[in-house]
């Protein structure tokens, strides 16, 4: 079973452009190292048992006016590959009047296995869910009273400031929630792994028809919020019924010929957009 994030829409700033690569139109996407580094926010534990390297600290004032948290991690998740670092723990956020990312402070550290300290993770063809991914507490929501797992995931995008002579920018993510994601001890089949990695992937092809529908669409600063919100909340709906359409069909996994058809049909699709995977 699934239960779809409501996925951010934030009209961020992505003003170091040099750290992401384009898909020739308005959608960008990150460098392949930042996959392989994970942030924790000033709220998270330190990373025991990670090897501390180097404290860092940003000035956003020394940057462009309006310089974004965003940019402020992409500039952090560089500085981290020099270091050959893979968390980066924020220790100390300082904003703006206009929510401007000011100052960053944060430790730099490297870790054998990153996926122990992660919250959340990105969807990769390289990376299959595990049972490990499901930390959550059990919470059976109403009409979730039969579930014995749940994954929560989602998609969001972030764009740059847009100005008459500024180019639109979209990063367009998607997300597994390892901190909500549950199942029952009792539960933990291949069978209901099987059916929980569907709901990832179904997920991860919307993701990639944001991409792919965003990267043609005519934006300007005049249309950006409108354009852009109406735009994901289409294919958010489309993609919130394609799930209830496999929890359904499938009956939550248990009918395990229509679970084999879903998955062939799923891979078809991932196939189909592999030029949008990140």
């Amino acid at each position: 079973m699934s239960r779809f994030l409501k996925a951010f829409i934030a009209l961020a700033m992505v003003l170091y452009a040099p750290l992401l690569k384009a898909w020739e139109g308005n959608v960008i996407k990150p460098e392949p190292f930042e996959k392989d580094i994970i942030v924790l926010d000033p709220n998270d534990p330190l990373p025991s048992g990670a090897t501390e390297l180097k404290d860092v600290e940003i000035d956003g004032k020394k940057f462009k006016t309006g310089y974004s948290y965003l940019d402020m991690m992409q500039t952090l998740k560089k500085k981290a590959s020099e270091q050959n670092a893979n968390i980066i723990k924020i220790t100390e956020k300082v904003l703006g009047e206009k929510n401007e990312c000011c100052k960053v402070s944060a430790i730099l550290y490297r870790a054998e296995d990153i996926h122990k300290y992660e919250k959340e993770f990105n969807w990769s063809k390289d990376r299959k869910l595990t049972w490990a991914d499901f930390g959550g507490r059990i919470y059976r929501t109403q009409g979730a009273e039969e579930a014995v797992a749940v994954t929560y995931c989602g998609f969001g995008f972030e764009t740059n400031t847009v100005t008459v002579s500024n180019k639109v920018q979209i990063l367009v993510r998607n997300s597994f929630r390892k901190d909500i994601s549950w199942v029952m001890p009792d539960e933990r089949t291949p069978e209901v792994l099987e059916h929980e990695q569907g709901h990832f992937d179904l997920c991860e092809i919307y993701t990639r028809k944001l991409r792919e529908r965003f990267n043609g669409l005519n934006v300007t600063v005049y249309n950006l919020n409108t354009t852009l919100a109406d735009t994901y909340k289409k294919i958010g709906d489309e993609y919130k019924a394609r799930q209830d359409q496999y929890e359904k069909e499938t009956h939550n996994g248990q009918d395990r010929m229509q679970q084999k058809k879903w998955e062939r049909v799923i891979a078809k699709e991932l196939d189909q957009t592999a030029d949008w995977m990140m």
